[in-house]
């Protein structure tokens, strides 16, 4: 937490239900096996991880998505309620079917994922009011690439607002030529390759096309690269031993949204210390039991 500041943050996207297994191997058909660990069942998605992070890191923090009436939600509004998240949901208590991804982690770090398949379901109610009041009292607000008509709507307002609006841009995904217009700051993967781009640079100049600002490439354990009007600066990756990296991308852009507002603004700061707690998340299993230990960053 910034001492004597309050920084708030509005994340509009995915929340799924995580399920996490720490098998000692792959397992062949019809073996039972015990876990290296116990298992989780903990909300998870882009949006979601990165709104807990913010939260964590003493932000106040409004989650616009996707949960529902069911029997998932039950354990997203636990969880938001243990981080102080306020939920504005976009079902308006209608029956909705949480993604559920099923995740297997071996020693070595390899993971396996089986996530739900994509919905059709595409109807929702979008809480006009609830998210500009959100947003009125807002610094910053994060889009993932998930649920394109919820994004939109946001990011429109976002801009109405003034409101720094950042993208977790992993892959490329449909429709998002729509919401890239009305972003400040992209935070992309090495993995997402708008149509037509196949380099780094293709991507920067693909993205500053289309109006956005400033541009950063994540890149695992290489240094991310930030494109500072036509120069590139390497923010340096931190040097760990991992043991589970579930949602490091998550942390890291949400992390990346509170030290933007903190540090007044700052970017490749930010984009730094952002760096620094995704690597402490990695040497805790899970995406929540790095939080307990904040204190040691």
């Amino acid at each position: 937490m910034i001492e004597g500041k309050t920084v708030t943050g509005t994340f509009f996207g995915r929340t799924t239900i995580d399920s996490i297994a720490y098998p000692p191997h792959l397992t062949v058909s019809n073996e039972k096996t015990p876990g290296l660990r116990k298992g989780l069942i903990i909300p998870g998605g882009a949006a979601h991880n990165a709104a807990a992070t913010f939260a964590a890191l003493g932000g106040k923090t409004n989650l616009v998505t996707k949960v529902g009436k069911n029997l998932e939600g039950s354990i997203v509004h636990y969880d938001v309620k243990t981080l102080g998240i306020d939920l504005i949901d976009c079902m308006n208590d209608r029956h909705f079917d949480v993604p559920v991804s099923n995740v297997a982690i071996l020693p070595n770090g390899e993971r396996h994922i089986i996530t739900s398949p994509h919905h059709v379901r595409t109807d929702f109610d979008f809480p006009s009011n609830d998210v500009k009041a959100a947003l009125q009292v807002s610094d910053i607000c994060l889009f993932d690439t998930r649920y394109p008509s919820i994004t939109h709507l946001g990011a429109e307002m976002a801009r109405d607002n003034n409101i720094p609006s950042v993208l977790d841009a992993g892959n490329w995904q449909d429709r998002l030529d729509q919401l890239i217009p009305f972003i400040d700051i992209a935070i992309c993967s090495d993995d997402f390759l708008p149509p037509g781009t196949e380099t780094d640079q293709d991507v920067y100049e693909y993205m500053t096309g289309k109006g956005v600002k400033h541009i950063a490439i994540t890149r695992g354990s290489d240094p991310t690269l930030f494109f500072d009007n036509g120069n590139i600066i390497e923010i340096p990756a931190q040097k760990i031993k991992a043991v589970d990296t579930l949602g490091a991308g998550d942390v890291f852009h949400g992390a990346f949204c509170y030290y933007y507002v903190a540090n007044g603004g700052d970017i490749p700061l930010a984009l730094e210390q952002a760096g620094k707690v995704a690597a402490h998340s990695c040497q805790y299993y899970g995406t929540r039991e790095w939080m307990k230990s904040l204190d040691t960053l």
